[in-house]
């Protein structure tokens, strides 16, 4: 082969061959250095998603249950993306439709404790009608009659009624620590007046923890938006903390095939892209085209699914995959709901 004496490549200085276009040792193109706007997309749109036929052919081989794992562990890895970036490209669609479905609903208003209405807005109106409860007594003696304070009374009922302030004006809302053994209700309609100092004053609120708890507490009932974003945000680590721990029990499970925890972690994470990507097929087809499917085909297609591929990649007979395969949901079942319970926790102390 012909090489030059002044040609190499700019990254790993090797001689490349003469007329060459990528270096044989490091595999970047021969370049002079210069970039082009289009050549840095085509590179970011590659390396990010890596939309290739190979993309194509593992997500319409990935609702074969276990078909993808068993080509993968024979040694055709390179005709697939890899198992992580395809979970991350497949979360991060269907992320991006939840939270534009999240923003569509809410139109800009805040939740107040569970209820879309806008907090300055009602802060407003209970403050009016308080103010008007409240200057009923420095009205003239000719109009302070029984008659006139029953007129009165019934007109903000009335109001508070039709503005829907009936649950901030009187209903309470409990705050049970966890560190100081605190348990307390605090008025809505203090924790939409007060801020979190005159709160904890006012229900003797000492402990460090204790105001923490009430301020996320504030927090999230006042923009309830903002907690469904960052609990959105966290899922895709919440999923792949529920398949490391399931990944556990399957190394438990089959232990007598002494496979390596690595595989159980890779079927996993096929199944879950597989389901992820109908789910949000399903979704789109639903949505945007009017057809007659429903996103919980996609549930029914992961718990039937997973039975399948335990019976095709470990290979056991079908009395046996049955039973594990109802052991496995079972328990999956009870972690679930253990590890987005927890993510709900830590996303109400750190959003």
């Amino acid at each position: 082969m012909k090489y030059s004496n002044n040609h190499y490549c700019k990254n790993c200085f090797y001689p490349l061959p003469y007329q060459a276009k990528f270096c044989a040792h490091c595999g970047q193109r021969d370049t002079d250095g210069k970039v082009r706007m289009r050549d840095l997309l085509i590179r970011f749109w590659n390396t990010t998603f890596h939309l290739e036929s190979k993309f194509l052919r593992m997500v319409w081989q990935l609702l074969i249950p276990g078909k993808v794992t068993i080509e993968y562990f024979k040694g055709k890895q390179k005709r697939y993306p890899h198992p992580l970036q395809f979970f991350l490209f497949t979360m991060f669609f269907l992320l991006f439709y939840i939270s534009y479905q999240v923003e569509k609903n809410y139109k800009g208003e805040q939740s107040v404790i569970g209820w879309n209405i806008k907090f300055d807005e009602t802060k407003g109106k209970l403050t009016l009608l308080d103010h008007i409860a409240q200057n009923i007594d420095s009205l003239p003696p000719e109009l302070r009659t029984p008659q006139q304070r029953q007129a009165i009374d019934s007109l903000l009922r009335f109001v508070e009624a039709k503005e829907n302030l009936g649950m901030p004006n009187k209903d309470s809302i409990a705050l049970l620590s966890l560190f100081s053994h605190y348990q307390g209700k605090f008025a809505i309609k203090d924790m939409l007046n007060y801020p979190i100092d005159t709160l904890a004053k006012r229900y003797h609120i000492d402990h460090t923890s204790d105001r923490f708890l009430l301020n996320q507490l504030i927090k999230s009932g006042r923009d309830q938006k903002s907690l469904i974003r960052h609990y959105i945000g966290t899922s895709s680590w919440t999923l792949l903390v529920l398949i490391g721990i399931m990944s556990w029990y399957l190394s438990f499970q089959y232990r007598k095939q002494k496979r390596k925890y690595v595989e159980h972690f890779i079927l996993l994470l096929h199944m879950l892209s597989g389901f992820l990507f109908l789910l949000f097929f399903l979704t789109v087809l639903k949505r945007f085209l009017g057809l007659p499917v429903q996103p919980v085909w996609a549930v029914w297609w992961l718990w039937l699914g997973l039975f399948w591929a335990f019976k095709t990649y470990y290979n056991l007979s079908w009395k046996r995959s049955v039973l594990k395969w109802l052991a496995f949901s079972f328990v999956s079942a009870i972690c679930l709901v253990l590890v987005f319970v927890g993510s709900l926790g830590i996303s109400l102390l750190l959003f």
